[in-house]
Formats: structure tokens, C-alpha cells, sequence
């Protein structure tokens, strides 16, 4: 609880702003000037407890970690491309979260602000209106007077009349005296008001740069967790070069075995070359998208999983051509 306030008045202020927002349907939060309105406090002690109502309403839902879902796991260890996607949708959102989490703090002190500007205009028009009529007191005081004075001269013939002006002049200078200390009353208040409201300026500043402070904070742990992920992204682009590797050492040593059996396995060669042919031309598709993948990683993350396909059937073609040459050994 704000210092230096009584603990009845900050009890009816949260009240009244709990009800206001309750028939508001907690849409939409009440303005200091309505809340001061209905519990009857000056607006320096109804601003610094609705700055404490309001950031009890808006502290209910914080922010939960979340771990990285299973989801997400299998697919990086299944597909690198699925993986990244996965975790870059990820960062995205926890980085939206952040920016709306930061708008709308910044929205509720922009209007914090305008209610305070509202609140200080309704206090001058309020002003405005008293020094209006302590003017048309002044002249009706003046206008007095004047009937005093006219009187006077006729003070023989209307004396109780003459008595009757200076008990009702005398009830018109009261009134003029008790509205011009209610209207420096005011003027303390405004002037308080406004000093309240300076420092409230500044406060929100200060709240201001700590949310942008954070917020560059959340954007470079992104850019560091970005980096990571790119790295494994490499390391594991290097480990299928590897394997594409030697997949072209087996095919190699298979197109050898294929042209020493040429003259004793006519029949046998061709369709070996054309199994040959076949799996240089997936090996060339294959060396084609790694090269693709040096130029651009993302697009290269897409094809590893059609890639790892291929790779799988080439090895199956390979083995069935191992097969199939031992058995031609043993029946020759």
C-alpha cells in the first residue's frame, strides 16, 4: 500500500475502482477522475493508489517458460530442416510475446497520461467556472453599493429599507469571502496536481527505458540461441557431406567389379551400367543439393529429408548389385 494514505481511504478508492471495472464488464479500466469522482478523494491520493490497482490487474498473468516440446525433438533428430523450422516458429513467438507484453505496458501508461490530462482540464474548466462567478458576485457586489449610496440620500424616508441593503450586502460579502478561499483551495490542489503528475511523467519514463532495456536484452539471448542452432545446422550438413562421400567410394568400387565381369557377364554389365547410371545420376542430383545447401543452409535443410531417401534407395540398389553380382560369380 502507498505510504502516507490512510488505510480507509486506499480501502474505498480500490473499492470503488474494483466496481467501476466490474460494470465495465472488465473491458475497460475506469479513469482516475471517475474513481476520485465516486470515492470523494483528492486526485494526488486517488492517482498513487489506481497506479497500484492497475498494476495488481495487470501482474495476474505472467510469462511461463515453456521447455522444448518432444514435438520439436524427433523432428530435429528425424530432419534438421523440420527441426529449425520448428524452433525458429518457437523464437518467434516467444519474441512476439515479449513485444506485445512490452505495448501493452506502454499503452497503459500512455493512458495513465491522458486521464491525468483530462482530469487536470475538468479542474480548470471547474476553476474557470468558480472565478466566473465570484466576478458576477464582485459586480453584484459593486451594484450594491451603488443602491447603498442611492439610498442614503433618501435615508429619511426609506431607513428600513436602507437597513434590510446593508444586512443583505453584508450576507453578499461573506459569500464573496468564503468563494474566494474555495478558489485558492483549488489553486493549491491544481498546483499539487500538477507536480503529481511531473513526477508520474518521469516514473513512466524511467519504466519506459527498463521495458526497452529488457526488450533489447530478450532480442540478443534469440540471436545467441539462433547462432547455436545455426552451428549444429553445419555440423550436421558436414556429417551428411561425409556420408555422401562414401556412398561415392562404394559406387566406385561397384563400377570396377561392373567393368572387370564385362567380357564373361555381356547381359550382366548392361544392366549394371544402367544401375550405375541410375545411381551417379541420384549422386550427382545428391552432390547438386549439397552444393546448393553451401550456397543456401535454409533451402538445404528443406531437402535433407528427400535427400536421405535417396540415399537410402541408392544403398539398396547398391546392396541388391552386390547381390547380384556375387551370384553371377558362383554360377559362373
Amino acid at each position: 500500500m502507498a505510504q502516507g494514505i490512510p488505510t480507509e481511504t486506499y480501502d474505498r478508492i480500490v473499492q470503488v475502482a474494483t466496481e467501476l471495472y466490474e460494470q465495465n464488464g472488465r473491458e475497460k479500466m475506469p479513469t482516475v477522475d471517475e474513481v476520485r469522482r465516486a470515492a470523494k478523494a483528492d486526485m494526488n491520493t486517488t492517482s498513487a493508489v489506481m497506479r497500484e490497482w492497475r498494476k495488481m490487474q495487470t501482474s495476474q498473468a505472467t510469462p511461463v517458460a515453456v521447455p522444448v516440446p518432444a514435438a520439436v525433438q524427433e523432428a530435429f533428430q528425424a530432419a534438421l530442416a523440420t527441426a529449425w523450422t520448428e524452433a525458429q516458429g518457437l523464437a518467434n513467438e516467444a519474441l512476439a510475446a515479449a513485444q506485445k507484453g512490452w505495448d501493452e505496458e506502454r499503452a497503459e501508461a500512455d493512458q495513465l497520461r491522458a486521464e491525468m490530462a483530462d482530469a487536470f482540464e475538468s479542474q480548470g474548466l471547474e476553476l474557470e467556472s468558480l472565478d466566473q462567478q465570484l466576478a458576477a458576485e464582485q459586480q453584484e457586489h459593486q451594484e450594491s453599493q451603488q443602491k447603498v449610496q442611492e439610498s442614503a440620500e433618501q435615508i429619511t424616508a426609506l431607513g428600513n429599507e436602507v437597513q434590510e441593503l446593508k444586512t443583505a450586502l453584508a450576507t453578499a460579502e461573506r459569500q464573496a469571502a468564503d468563494r474566494g478561499e474555495r478558489v485558492e483551495e483549488l489553486k493549491a490542489e491544481l498546483a499539487e496536481t500538477r507536480a503529481d503528475a511531473k513526477e508520474q511523467r518521469k516514473d513512466a519514463e524511467q519504466e519506459r527505458k527498463a521495458l526497452e532495456r529488457q526488450h533489447q536484452e530478450q532480442i540478443r539471448a534469440q540471436d545467441e540461441r539462433h547462432r547455436q542452432e545455426l552451428e549444429k545446422a553445419e555440423a550436421a550438413a558436414g556429417d551428411l557431406r561425409q556420408r555422401l562421400d562414401a556412398v561415392a567410394g562404394e559406387l566406385a568400387q561397384v563400377r570396377a567389379k561392373a567393368e572387370a565381369q564385362e567380357q564373361q557377364h555381356q547381359e550382366q554389365r548392361k544392366q549394371a551400367a544402367q544401375e550405375i547410371q541410375r545411381a551417379a545420376d541420384r549422386l550427382a542430383a545428391a552432390q547438386g543439393e549439397r552444393d546448393q545447401a553451401r550456397q543456401d543452409l535454409a533451402d538445404a535443410r528443406e531437402r535433407n529429408a528427400t535427400l536421405s531417401g535417396e540415399l537410402g534407395a541408392v544403398r539398396e540398389q547398391l546392396t541388391e548389385l552386390k547381390e547380384q553380382v556375387k551370384s553371377d560369380t558362383k554360377k559362373k
